[in-house]
């Protein structure tokens, strides 16, 4: 069976939110982004995940998929 992959870009900068970053923002105790990581990750349809993010967020992201173990990111990286 092919393998399905899933691109999560949260790669924007927030500037409707007065410089907040979105992305990381709590949530129900989790980063806002976490709940869609967690879907995914929890999701038997989905095998690899890549996780695009502003250049100025990558080291972040990849602490919170290392933190959350994330099994199925497959790469980290920048976009935007």
């Amino acid at each position: 069976m092919a393998q399905v992959g899933a691109v999560i870009v949260a790669a924007g900068r927030s500037t409707r939110m007065g410089g907040v970053d979105k992305t990381f923002a709590p949530i129900y105790g989790r980063p806002l982004v976490a709940h869609t990581l967690d879907r995914f990750e929890s999701s038997s349809l989905i095998d690899q995940i890549v996780f695009v993010l502003a250049e100025d967020s990558l080291e972040q992201g990849r602490k919170l998929v290392e933190e959350r173990d994330y099994e199925k990111v497959a790469h980290v990286c920048a976009g935007g």
